[in-house]
């Protein structure tokens, strides 16, 4: 336990030097929960992300140490979080940083046992028996930006590990890891502009594998590539795998620093994910290519008192999977033949995002609303197969906030809904088998025109000058099920 406290310090800079940062408590804590409650930088988030920038996040610091439950159809976990955000006046700098456990299971989800598998599809390791999987994960991360009077810039570090696992046959262990890192630079123009740039790296491994202890025979393990298909010559072989990628990225963006005025965004990724089989000497099987390119532009008012923003934003992306073709084994070695551009697809999506505080005495009230539409295009080259959708999605936020002396209460509503207003599908007449009917069915479910409403409520009462403990229970209700999270807060 004394070495789990130590790393905490390390990592989230509130736990080590809140008490030796001038003029992070200049308001009560339970005023600095409002500030970083209320929607002030919802349309902007992409711009934020870039550490030279991230400091414009907040006006205020605040230091949250909770724990709790969540709960919905497919998984169920308890979790333990802390964070850090410390502008540091007196050097014109600010901290932040993170660190998060969770602990749990996760319901069959289908044939898959790969994890990520929204990350890494269309290639993972299935089966047809499945079950429940036991899920651990954990993150850190941390960031430094400083101010200048011309020039701004920073840095952000941050790790995801995941192990998810099942104790009975079919025996999965997954194993991964996310390692980002981006560094951003900006510099002032005009009387109250930033523009910064920023540039990031990410490494991503995944090791993935099944064992069965039975005796009695094994069902067949499937490595799929895509739309309901699998690499037939080798099911049932390479039950050991490896993800092995790598992103690069870059953007560009436009800030008015804590003014009123106009806020933009683009970048561009490039992902690249080997799919290597480990018990056939690391046979290279398949490469995943996926290319982004991301833009917002919006305008906002000064974020004092009543306040008002929105922003159009767009992502258009491509994704392809390339299968090697192998020759007949030597000494185990599978000699490569050829390489086939087998799945592709693409996408966009485009919206608007609205958000709005306003207060009044006691109260704040704010509200937040996004609507748009996405496209969806899948293909395999052989047999030819097609899958795409068309819809559109609306998100509403309205919150209120109660603050009177050392307590804060507040109270909100989600409501979601997306309609599907067209759908294409081709090459699956009369197709039969698990991974093809596993296919069609998470297809079904993202095209699929469904609805969500949720209640969250919260409270929080300051036990002193610079501390906070507060409650909050969140419910929500739809097509997809029903969840849960309740949660309990120190906040400093």
């Amino acid at each position: 336990m004394r070495r789990i406290v130590n790393i905490l310090k390390n990592i989230i800079p509130g736990l080590a030097i809140m008490a030796g940062v001038p003029g992070i408590f200049a308001s009560s804590p339970t005023q600095r929960i409002l500030d970083h409650s209320l929607p002030y930088n919802h349309c902007f988030r992409s711009v934020l992300a870039n550490p030279a920038l991230t400091s414009y996040s907040h006006k205020v610091g605040l230091s949250d140490i909770n724990a709790g439950w969540s709960g919905d159809r497919l998984e169920r976990k308890g979790f333990f979080n802390a964070s850090a955000f410390l502008p540091m006046d007196s050097s014109s700098a600010s901290v932040w940083g993170e660190a998060y456990y969770g602990n749990g299971y996760r319901r069959r989800d289908g044939v898959v046992e790969s994890a990520d598998y929204q990350f890494v599809y269309p290639y993972a390791l299935a089966d047809t028996v499945g079950g429940a999987m036991r899920m651990e994960d954990y993150r850190f991360s941390g960031g430094y930006g400083r101010k200048g009077r011309k020039i701004e810039w920073g840095a952000s570090l941050s790790y995801t590990a995941s192990l998810s696992y099942r104790n009975r046959d079919p025996r999965p262990r997954n194993v991964s890891g996310n390692l980002d890192m981006k560094a951003g630079i900006g510099y002032h123009i005009a009387s109250s502009y930033i523009v910064a740039v920023s540039a990031a790296f990410k490494k991503y491994k995944q090791s993935s594998s099944i064992m069965f202890m039975s005796e009695t025979g094994e069902p067949v393990v499937y490595h799929l590539t895509g739309l309901g298909m699998s690499y037939n010559r080798f099911n049932s072989l390479g039950k050991n795998t490896h993800y092995d990628g790598m992103e690069y990225a870059v953007s560009v963006d436009l800030l008015p620093g804590m003014e009123a005025g106009a806020i933009a965004s683009a970048a561009v990724s490039r992902l690249s994910i080997d799919y290597l089989l480990k018990d056939l000497n690391n046979l290279p099987m398949s490469h995943i290519r996926h290319d982004k390119l991301c833009f917002m532009a919006g305008y906002r008012t000064r974020p004092a008192g009543n306040y008002m923003s929105a922003a159009i934003y767009g992502e258009l992306w491509r994704r392809t999977g390339t299968e090697n073709i192998f020759g007949d084994a030597s000494a185990n070695v599978y000699p490569m033949i050829a390489s086939l551009d087998m799945f592709s697809a693409d996408g966009c999506d485009f919206g608007i995002m609205t958000s709005a505080v306003m207060k009044t005495g006691k109260f704040a009230l704010s509200f937040v609303a996004d609507g748009g539409m996405l496209h969806f295009d899948s293909t395999y080259l052989s047999p030819a197969r097609k899958l795409g959708y068309d819809v559109w999605v609306l998100r509403l936020t309205p919150s209120v906030f109660y603050h009177s002396g050392a307590s804060l209460i507040s109270a909100g509503l989600s409501y979601g809904r997306q309609g599907n207003y067209k759908t294409r599908s081709s090459g699956f007449e009369a197709q039969t088998g698990a991974t093809v009917h596993d296919c069609l069915d998470r297809f079904e479910s993202a095209a699929a025109g469904i609805y969500a409403i949720g209640v969250n409520l919260g409270y929080s009462r300051g036990i002193s000058d610079k501390a906070a403990i507060g409650l909050s229970l969140a419910a929500m209700h739809g097509t997809a099920g029903n969840s849960l999270e309740a949660k309990i807060t120190v906040s400093l």
